[in-house]
C-alpha cells in the first residue's frame, strides 16, 4: 500500500494491500475533504461527521459493505445493543456509520439494525479508496458476529432485499458487494482529532472482531 492508502477503484486487491496503519497526515487530509451525505441527502465533509467542537473526545467510524450485507448488520447490530448511549456518555465517545449505498437506504439501514446514531453514506465509494479499503469477493470464515454459513446469508439477503423493494426502497443501488470496509478511530479535543486506531477488512466476514472492538472502546469496563 502507498503512503496515501489510496486505493484504486474498481478493481479486487488480495489482502496482502491492506494493513491496520492509521491512515497517513496526507491520506487524512484528503479524505477529510471527502463529502457524504446523511438521510435527508444533506452534504457534509468527512472531517465534520466526526471532527466538530460538540463532539465527544472519541468516535469511532464504522464502515459497512452493502446496506444488504448480513454481516455487517449483525456487526451493527451488535454495536448497537451494547454501544449504548449511557455507556458512550461514560466513555466519552461517539459512533458514526458510514455505508456506501443509495441515501435513500440510510433509514431502511436503521431500522434493520436498531441504529440510534448517525448515519452516512459515500455513493462515490472515493473515502473507501483514500482510506484504503479493498474491494475483494472472499468471504472468510465464519467469527462471533457471523457464524452462519454463506447460504444462510445469501437468503436471508436476498430476503430483506425482496422485502425492501415491495415497501419502495432502490434494492438495487445498495453499494457494491465487493467493496470491503473497515474501522476508524479517532481521538483529541474539538477539531483537533486524530486517528489513533484502526481496522481495515480483508474479507466479507472481517469486521473487527467483537471482543477486540468492545475492549478498543472500553465498552468491558463501563
Amino acid at each position: 500500500m502507498s503512503d496515501s492508502c489510496d486505493i484504486s477503484q474498481g478493481r479486487e486487491f488480495s489482502s496482502k494491500y491492506v494493513n491496520d496503519d492509521p491512515p497517513t497526515s496526507e491520506a487524512l487530509k484528503a479524505a477529510d475533504a471527502i463529502e457524504v451525505y446523511d438521510g435527508e441527502g444533506k452534504k457534509h465533509t468527512f472531517k465534520s461527521i466526526y471532527s466538530r467542537p460538540d463532539l465527544p473526545r472519541r468516535v469511532l467510524v464504522v464502515f459497512v459493505r452493502h446496506f444488504y450485507c448480513c454481516s455487517c448488520v449483525n456487526y451493527t447490530s451488535f454495536l448497537a445493543e451494547n454501544a449504548t448511549p449511557e455507556k458512550l456518555k461514560k466513555l466519552n465517545t461517539a459512533i458514526v456509520i458510514v455505508g456506501h449505498g443509495d441515501v435513500k437506504q440510510v433509514e431502511m439501514y436503521r431500522l434493520d439494525t436498531g441504529w440510534q446514531y448517525p448515519i452516512y453514506t459515500d455513493p462515490s465509494e472515493k473515502l473507501y479508496s483514500t482510506l484504503g479499503m479493498i474491494k475483494t469477493w472472499k468471504e472468510g470464515p465464519p467469527n462471533k458476529y457471523m457464524p452462519w454459513t454463506t447460504t444462510w446469508a445469501v437468503c436471508w439477503s436476498m430476503k430483506t432485499a425482496i422485502w425492501r423493494f415491495m415497501q419502495g426502497y432502490p434494492v438495487f443501488s445498495s453499494g457494491a458487494p465487493s467493496l470491503q470496509g473497515g474501522e476508524f478511530l479517532f481521538e483529541g479535543d474539538g477539531e483537533d482529532k486524530k486517528a489513533t486506531w484502526c481496522h481495515r477488512m480483508r474479507y466479507s466476514r472481517d469486521h473487527a472482531d467483537t471482543d477486540e472492538i468492545t475492549e478498543v472502546l472500553g465498552l468491558n469496563k463501563v
